[in-house]
């Protein structure tokens, strides 16, 4: 079960960046397209910088 909604949930965020794309590309030209992509990019650089604590924990052993 799990594994079906990673996959859909991955293939339903290509489909939004697909179709955020091309609609940004017709109307505003290929100039904005950096720009389009830069909220998502730093949503997700700060998403894994503020997780990665709570997912991979510093295991620290006695000597």
């Amino acid at each position: 079960m799990a594994t079906s909604l990673q996959t859909t949930v991955y293939n339903a965020g290509i489909a939004a960046g697909s179709l955020t794309g091309g609609v940004v590309l017709e109307n505003l030209g290929a100039g904005a397209l950096p720009w389009t992509a830069l909220p998502p990019v730093a949503l997700a650089l700060a998403t894994v910088t503020l997780g990665r604590r709570h997912a991979i924990p510093v295991v620290r052993r006695r000597p």
